[in-house]
């Protein structure tokens, strides 16, 4: 069995259960993309995903130093903006997919 130190562990645990929260949402994705491209749509994922990642990069620059909440620092951070990206793509391709 491994072992994490505890400096890790809470971290880890604060990420994967804020991610958790986002699954609903890259399920999400992955049908929307997928039908995309069985409708032979490139296009929409790749604007859609992209601008998620963009979003996904500011906010691991915006949360991820910041120190005034263990929520909002270091894993924590990350796993916010990770989050909020996939989130903000599902409300994309909701709308573009009308």
């Amino acid at each position: 069995i491994v072992t994490a130190p505890p400096e890790v562990f809470e971290p880890a645990v604060q990420y994967v259960r804020i991610r958790a929260l986002g699954f609903p949402a890259a399920a999400i994705l992955g049908s929307a993309q997928a039908a995309c491209l069985g409708l032979k749509d490139t296009t929409t994922p790749l604007l859609v995903l992209g601008a998620a990642a963009v979003l996904n990069v500011v906010g691991d620059m915006s949360l991820v130093g910041v120190t005034s909440s263990k929520w909002l620092f270091g894993a924590a951070g990350a796993a916010w903006a990770t989050t909020i990206g996939q989130m903000a793509a599902v409300a994309l391709f909701l709308r573009l997919l009308k």
